[in-house]
C-alpha cells in the first residue's frame, strides 16, 4: 500500500478519482500517471523516494484500481483524461503548476495533455516512460522503412504492438472496449507484450532544486 493522504477527485463528467499525495505540500508537485493493466500502485517505491522532497501525487486513472469505471467507450476520450488530471491537480494542488510523470499509457496520455494549449500555464515539465508520442512512433516507423531497415521496423513494431491499433482508424474505440471487457480491470490481452520505449524529457536529481 502507498502511504500517504487519500483523497477523491471528482472529473468534468462525474467519475471520481482515487488519490493518494504525499511530501510537503509547498514543495514543488510531481504527478505521477500509471499505465495499463497498472494502478497507482506501481508508483510506491517512487513516493518513497521523491516524498522527502517533492509532494508526490499519484492517481488510479478512470477504469482502473479505485476510480470509478465508466462504461461507455466515449468515457475513455482524450479530452475527458485531460479533465481527469485537472481535476486531480485542482484537489490536490489547487493553483499550482506541476511537473508530470506517465508510464506506459500514462505516457501516452502524458504526450497529448503536454501539446494541449489548455496545459500550457499547469506542466512546468513532463516525463515519458516506455511510452512515446503516437505522432513519434509513426514517424519513426517511417523513418526506418524509408530508410531500408525492414527488420528493425518489425522489431519495433512487435514489441510495441498495441500502439498500431491506436494509429489506425477506428482502433482506439477496439482498444477501449477490450479494455473495458471484465469490468474495465486487468485484460491479459490488451496488457500482453506492453513496453519497449523509454523517452526521457525531464528526470529529477539528487541537486534538482525544481521550483
Amino acid at each position: 500500500m502507498i502511504g500517504g493522504e487519500v483523497l477523491r477527485a471528482v472529473s468534468s463528467d462525474g467519475v471520481e478519482l482515487a488519490v493518494v499525495q504525499s511530501g510537503d505540500r509547498a514543495r514543488p508537485a510531481v504527478v505521477l500517471i500509471h499505465g495499463y493493466p497498472d494502478t497507482k500502485e506501481l508508483w510506491s517505491g517512487a513516493i518513497d523516494r521523491l516524498g522527502g522532497r517533492f509532494h508526490v501525487i499519484a492517481y488510479d486513472v478512470r477504469g482502473a484500481g479505485e476510480s470509478d469505471v465508466p462504461r461507455s467507450v466515449a468515457a475513455y476520450d482524450f479530452s475527458l483524461l485531460g479533465d481527469d488530471l485537472l481535476a486531480v491537480v485542482d484537489a490536490s494542488a489547487p493553483g499550482r503548476s506541476i511537473h508530470l510523470v506517465g508510464h506506459d499509457w500514462g505516457a501516452l496520455q502524458g504526450w497529448e495533455f503536454a501539446t494541449q494549449p489548455r496545459f500550457r500555464d499547469r506542466l512546468r515539465s513532463f516525463t515519458a516512460i516506455a511510452g512515446p508520442s503516437l505522432d513519434q512512433v509513426a514517424m519513426s516507423g517511417g523513418s526506418l522503412l524509408r530508410r531500408g531497415r525492414l527488420v528493425e521496423a518489425v522489431r519495433r513494431g512487435w514489441r510495441s504492438w498495441y500502439i498500431v491499433p491506436l494509429l489506425t482508424p477506428g482502433g482506439p474505440r477496439l482498444m477501449a472496449r477490450l479494455m473495458l471487457r471484465g469490468g474495465g480491470r486487468r485484460t491479459s490481452t490488451v496488457a500482453t507484450s506492453l513496453g519497449g520505449w523509454f523517452v526521457p524529457v525531464w528526470t529529477p536529481s539528487p541537486t534538482c532544486r525544481c521550483s
